[in-house]
């Protein structure tokens, strides 16, 4: 598949040559990043998106960077996952005292700069906040449907990334549950 890869601005936009589709451009938090790491599907991001990542958001995937999930996440770096610093860092202190950490609110800064299609998050306090700034939010549920519908992968797998994502333990599982009840079904 050949891609171009265009600067409107600040905006990247990558096209797929041969369906002259756009491929979305997604500033992506550090928890979903590090999930799909754990599951062994981080793959699936580049797949589908032109992803983009704070510095910040790099740091926290790094804090313990021996486990496999930094590693990957790492090498990711040096191949299709984009780090950049924020431009305006005016509004950080600001919206730090909003309950938000570092990572999420520098991943909301750079989503405005880059007018990324939308921001990746995990983490539902984040995606309001980010909302109430005018971006556009997206789960890993939306990365899974994606892959489904892009036949980069099958329900049966599906149904055992859904497993492995309720079985962490880490996020609210309420939509990841609705949807591991859902792709049972899926053809």
């Amino acid at each position: 598949m050949t891609r171009l890869r265009a600067r409107l601005g600040d905006a990247a936009v990558n096209l797929d040559v041969e369906s002259g589709k756009k491929k979305r451009v997604v500033v992506s938090d550090a928890a979903p990043l590090i999930q799909l790491s754990l599951t062994h599907h981080l793959h699936l991001l580049p797949m589908l998106y032109d992803v983009t990542i704070p510095d910040g958001v790099f740091q926290e995937t790094q804090h313990y960077r021996d486990l496999p999930d930094a590693i990957e996440i790492a090498k990711a770096a040096g191949t299709w996952l984009v780090v950049k610093p924020v431009k305006e860092t005016s509004r950080l202190s600001k919206l730090m005292s909003q309950k938000l950490g570092k990572g999420e609110t520098e991943a909301m800064l750079l989503c405005e700069e880059l007018h990324a299609d939308s921001l990746l998050t995990s983490d539902r306090y984040a995606a309001s906040q980010a909302e109430k700034l005018g971006l556009r939010t997206m789960t890993l549920e939306t990365v899974i449907r994606d892959s489904y519908d892009a036949r980069i992968i099958g329900a049966p797998e599906a149904v055992r990334l859904l497993d492995d994502l309720v079985g962490q333990n880490i996020l609210n599982t309420s939509y990841l549950r609705r949807l591991q009840r859902e792709a049972r079904e899926w053809p």
